[in-house]
């Protein structure tokens, strides 16, 4: 997502220059125009005001897009401590070292099971996006994918980090560094 709100970022940036004219180039071929034959200064401000409209709606999808992934990553938290409680094995005890006899995963085999879980879920956004017909960028819930998961559940980070679905076609993320999918 962080990559979707910096495009945003960027063509809201680029929308308001041109709308401001900050830069003297800019400004000269702004400065052009108004004097070109047959635009007249009422199409111009036409122009103008059409473009401050269509930056207004790009402010108005960001703030949308951002009210949406909040809701995405708290039902992603909530799915992530259903599945620990469901399997309190694979979750991180206090005082617990990897790597230890027991049953405990060594940190280099506790990353290659993370990231298996993010290749499953970023399969299962990827299966969901085709069978519904949904656009690059569509924000995911844990509702949507949990279907096309093994056993109807979100996984859960062997180490206890948390997972972001993430827009279709962006990878999913886990909170434990070294834990991420390679595109």
């Amino acid at each position: 997502m962080k990559s979707v709100a910096m495009l945003m970022a960027v063509l809201l940036t680029a929308s308001l220059c041109t709308a401001q004219g900050q830069t003297a180039e800019k400004k000269s071929k702004h400065e052009k125009r108004k004097a070109e034959p047959g635009v007249t200064q009422e199409q111009f401000n036409q122009l103008r005001e059409e473009m401050q409209a269509q930056i207004d709606a790009l402010k108005q999808m960001l703030a949308t897009r951002d009210s949406q992934l909040s809701t995405a990553q708290q039902g992603t938290a909530e799915a992530q401590s259903q599945a620990a409680a469901a399997n309190p094995g694979l979750a991180p005890t206090a005082g617990s070292q990897p790597g230890l006899p027991g049953g405990r995963l060594s940190p280099e085999l506790a990353a290659n099971v993370c990231i298996n879980n993010l290749r499953q879920m970023d399969g299962a956004k990827e299966q969901w996006a085709l069978q519904n017909n949904k656009p690059a960028y569509t924000l995911v819930s844990v509702q949507d994918i949990t279907p096309y998961l093994h056993s109807n559940n979100l996984p859960a980070c062997p180490l206890g980090g948390a997972y972001t679905l993430n827009a279709v076609g962006v990878a999913p993320s886990c909170t434990v560094p070294g834990h991420a999918l390679q595109k």
